[in-house]
């Protein structure tokens, strides 16, 4: 059956079309009880006490629990990537902040009443008293001597340092024909799914089983973390993937809303539901790209790039159990994508603030590789008044040098770069494009034609 250019129905879209689709909060079961989280208002601050005595009185609200209880109840929650293995330094984090909490929206209380509406007042009736202590939010100023730690046991504020290099940067740029200076951001975003987060948990004492409906993109790996940080067996929990109203790596396991969730199911023997508002979904829902690439080129009159240096300062935010800064390292370990550039040196630094942490999002990293290259691309390009495409072509690997190893140590097996930009340069009549952009312009508008090329790592 023909497959390219036909129109191919999901598998799921009659019943969406129709309504007839199960989300996180479309589950209702009897007796569903509501959780409601209280945050930091701070970036940084210590919490001196807190007093929940005035929610606990509330008529309608169940349960209160606090960072002791959850400390004493549970582990810390288990890191998406190890962080240790590639030498970054570690974080115990918890599904409540135990004593200080490091970025605005950090969880630092929970509880569950009958309705959303009660859960939500009682909130407002936990007294805390805050110690504001000095914040840090511009990673340059964060590596600065004498910086804010967001983690005091550090000594810095840096996550992981790396260095990648291959052949003798520094003598070729001694040797350049040519130099260029750049520098490149990629911004601080987060995704934006129409469904924002949503948990439901129900536990059975008696059948010793925690069922778990959540709108997530990994249920297996889900249950495997609830297991570690309750400290149950794996094969207790059971974890249902409803419809998921876009993720986009968002999604991604493990939170303390997941935890406190799971734990306050077991702990009061009634469902729990916890359905995440849009602006904790921008608050807390976690963060990604905040990056910034600066960039030194060499390359000859005719556009071969002979050597690169480039420096990679990544805003992490807070250190959690996040997997997101991993995005981070794959960015240095991507460059210089798909270009053959015998001398580099790639800097990464990963730092951390007080900031929402980042979590994974689509693209893992590698988007910002893309979009370095290709801007030292076109660089190079009007340095040496040539064509963009001519200098990506001239540049690529050859097919005849795969595999290649990269400057990371990363090796790409196979590919043939200068056929595939060719073939889609000559499908968009590349060479014409100047003549129908003064077509355009004639008829008053303005259009543009812009050249991307990503290589994305598996593994």
């Amino acid at each position: 059956m023909k497959r390219v250019g036909q129109a191919i129905p999901g598998r799921a879209n009659r019943q969406l079309v129709a309504g007839r689709a199960t989300y996180v909060d479309d589950i209702q079961l009897p007796g569903t009880t509501y959780l409601a989280v209280l945050r930091s208002p701070y970036a940084h601050a210590r919490i001196r006490s807190l007093d929940a005595s005035a929610a606990e009185a509330l008529p309608g609200v169940l349960s209160v629990v606090t960072a002791p209880e959850i400390v004493a109840n549970t582990n810390p929650i288990p890191e998406g990537w190890d962080t240790r293995a590639i030498g970054a330094k570690g974080v115990t984090w918890y599904a409540l902040c135990r004593d200080r909490a490091r970025y605005v929206g950090e969880a630092v209380a929970a509880l569950v009443a009958e309705d959303r509406h009660t859960a939500a007042r009682a909130l407002g009736l936990i007294a805390v008293d805050w110690e504001e202590l000095p914040a840090v939010t511009d990673p340059e100023m964060a590596l600065a001597s004498g910086a804010p730690l967001v983690e005091p046991d550090w000594g810095d504020n840096l996550l992981i340092a790396r260095d990648f290099l291959a052949g003798d940067p520094d003598r070729i740029f001694t040797e350049a024909d040519r130099v260029a200076v750049g520098s490149v951001t990629s911004q601080r975003v987060t995704a934006v799914p129409v469904e924002p987060r949503g948990i439901v948990a129900s536990s059975d004492r008696y059948a010793e089983r925690l069922t778990v409906w959540e709108s997530t993109q990994n249920p297996h790996p889900l249950r495997t973390y609830l297991a570690a940080t309750l400290g149950i067996p794996e094969t207790s929990i059971r974890v249902i993937q409803p419809q998921v109203g876009g993720a986009f790596g968002l999604k991604a396991p493990t939170s303390q809303e997941e935890v406190l969730v799971a734990y306050m199911a077991r702990k009061l023997g009634r469902p729990v539901k916890w359905i995440e508002s849009r602006a904790e979904n921008f608050l807390v829902g976690g963060h990604a790209r905040d990056t910034g690439m600066r960039y030194e080129v060499a390359f000859r009159d005719d556009g071969t790039v002979t050597g690169l240096r480039v420096e990679v300062v990544a805003d992490v935010g807070a250190p959690t159990a996040f997997l997101g800064w991993g995005m981070a390292f794959v960015t240095a370990f991507t460059l210089p994508t798909c270009y053959r550039i015998a001398n580099a040196r790639i800097r990464l630094r990963v730092v951390v603030t007080n900031k929402c942490p980042w979590t994974a999002y689509r693209g893992f990293g590698k988007d910002a590789a893309a979009l370095l290259m290709d801007r030292v691309m076109d660089h190079v390009a009007r340095e040496a008044g040539l064509d963009r495409a001519e200098v990506r072509l001239r540049n690529f690997i050859p097919p005849e040098a795969f595999p290649y190893p990269q400057v990371s140590g990363a090796i790409l097996d196979s590919g043939d770069y200068p056929r595939a930009l060719s073939r889609v340069l000559e499908r968009i009549d590349y060479a014409g494009f100047p003549q129908l952009r003064e077509q355009a312009r004639r008829e008053g508008r303005c259009i543009g034609l812009g050249i991307g090329i990503e290589v994305t790592p598996e593994g």
